[in-house]
């Protein structure tokens, strides 16, 4: 379950669970390190803690393969489509203060 959300405009957004969970998505064209965000929780016997979290994001560049094809003079021939893999890059770290 969803216990806080909060969307950074042009950075992306951070969910954080009620088992204190945190997900960042990169808006798209995001790369780099935004501001941390502080996250408090509160144990059964109500002591806090707080800690920063910061993700990066990291420029992800598409790649490619050439291909060739051949065959008979007069008859058609098919390639296969250039592959390619996109990877988005983001590396989570925790800082207790």
């Amino acid at each position: 379950m969803v216990q806080a959300l909060k969307k950074v405009p042009n950075v992306g957004t951070y969910v954080i669970e009620s088992d204190g969970t945190i997900t960042f998505t990169p808006d798209k064209q995001y790369v780099g390190t935004p501001d941390p965000v502080t996250v408090k929780r509160v144990d059964k016997n109500g002591t806090e803690v707080t800690a920063a979290y910061t993700p990066a994001v990291t420029k992800v560049t598409p790649t490619s393969t050439d291909d060739t094809s051949e065959g008979v003079s007069g008859q058609p021939q098919k390639e296969r489509q250039p592959s390619h893999q996109v990877i988005l890059r983001c590396q989570s770290t925790w800082i207790a203060q």
